[in-house]
């Protein structure tokens, strides 16, 4: 059991950085767009179909609230929330078929359920 957990969290941390590298390394192909929404900042960088790769929300320069990634067909990846900068509650990861749901305090993982599910993905509603 001790092995299945850890190859679930290194499963995990290796999504993770693949996402948070989507989210800091646009192309030239992509554009962020910023707009004010009461003392935060709403963000939403789209691709090079117009079609959106991430959208949530910065407060104090921190990520902060809802935050969402989709792959360039629109297939949401992730989906989870931020307090001052830190991951808390429940995330949630699509990748090949299978939802990795993980729960965060505090931006550490405290627990990681890894879900069969038939379709690899959510799309996107907007």
């Amino acid at each position: 059991m001790r092995y299945i957990v850890l190859i679930q969290v290194k499963l995990f941390l290796i999504l993770a950085i693949s996402i948070a590298l989507s989210f800091t390394a646009l192309n030239a192909q992509e554009q962020k767009v910023v707009s004010q929404e009461g003392n935060m900042l709403k963000v939403v960088i789209y691709g090079q179909n117009n079609n959106i790769l991430q959208e949530g929300t910065i407060k104090n320069n921190k990520l902060h609230g809802d935050w969402a990634s989709y792959d360039k067909s629109g297939n949401q990846l992730a989906t989870g929330r931020y307090n001052k900068g830190k991951k808390v509650g429940k995330w949630f990861f699509w990748s090949n078929g299978t939802l990795t749901e993980v729960d965060f305090r505090r931006n550490i993982p405290r627990r990681v359920v890894v879900w069969e599910t038939p379709t690899a993905a959510v799309p996107n509603e907007n």
